[in-house]
This record gives structure tokens, C-alpha cells and sequence, in this order.
């Protein structure tokens, strides 16, 4: 980890003191650690961003609520009733992103898959796959046999 990745890191954690564990800030904050922790460029401006006023991780998260929020309203409009909605992980990082003019990801929907080496990995580390026959239906009747294995 680089000097400018413990900087950051040491900023986030500093600002999650006292923060719920499973609060929005907090899950912000985390996922702004997995970020620096795949791109090292992004940590030198997210520090130099978290010691700004109204550029902390409770700003950042005041951002993406507003996402959720107006998604509550189109839901509670068309189908009624109360309850909360979410933001999906890549559209956080988005606005994430966006909020502390860090690069565009790289993964995800909405973006090409990754090729190794760069540097296109979600936040967690891990490298979408391009295999996933999403919205396909699995092909059936097919007999594994176990000779093929020896």
C-alpha cells in the first residue's frame, strides 16, 4: 500500500469514528476503501478532498441518498405504500466517483469487461466476468460424465 493510500485510508477511518456499522456513511466510507485500494491514483485526491469542508464521506453519502430517495418516489407513486429503496454498488461508486472527481470505474454494467492488468476491478477487488449469460436461460438435458474427469 502506498503512502497516499494509508493517507487516505487514515482520513476515512478517522471520519467513520462513532459511525453505525451498517449506516449509509458507513457503508460509503467502506466502499471508498475498497476504491484506493484498486486505484492508488484516486487516494492522493480523496485526500487531499476529505479534509475540505462539505467534501466528507457524510456529503458523499448525501448524494447518493438523493438517488434513493427520488427512486422512492417513483415507487411509492406506482406502487403505493411505504419502505425505502436502494442504490445498486456500481451506481454508488459512480457518484462516488463523480462527487470527488475521481476517473470513471471500469466494471460493471454499463461498461466494457475488464481486461487483465487494467486495473478494471470492482471495488472489492474482484474482476466482473464475462461468462454470466445474464437474462439467458441455462442450458439443460446435458449428462456430465465422470470418466471425463480422470
Amino acid at each position: 500500500m502506498t503512502q497516499k493510500q494509508q493517507e487516505a485510508l487514515g482520513l476515512i477511518e478517522e471520519q467513520l469514528k462513532g459511525v453505525p456499522e451498517y449506516s449509509p456513511v458507513r457503508m460509503a466510507g467502506e466502499q471508498l476503501k475498497g476504491i484506493i485500494n484498486i486505484d492508488p491514483d484516486a487516494a492522493e485526491l480523496l485526500a487531499e478532498d476529505l479534509r475540505v469542508k462539505g467534501k466528507g464521506i457524510a456529503d458523499a453519502e448525501k448524494e447518493i441518498k438523493k438517488l434513493a430517495d427520488q427512486r422512492e418516489k417513483i415507487r411509492r407513486k406506482e406502487q403505493g405504500g411505504n419502505g425505502a429503496s436502494c442504490v445498486m454498488p456500481w451506481e454508488a461508486e459512480d457518484i462516488l466517483r463523480k462527487f470527488y472527481g475521481l476517473r470513471e470505474r471500469s466494471w460493471g454494467p454499463g461498461k466494457e469487461t475488464a481486461e487483465p492488468g487494467d486495473g478494471g476491478t470492482d471495488c472489492h477487488g474482484l474482476r466482473p466476468r464475462n461468462d454470466r449469460n445474464e437474462g439467458k436461460t441455462p442450458e439443460r438435458g446435458k449428462l456430465i460424465d465422470l470418466a471425463d474427469f480422470l
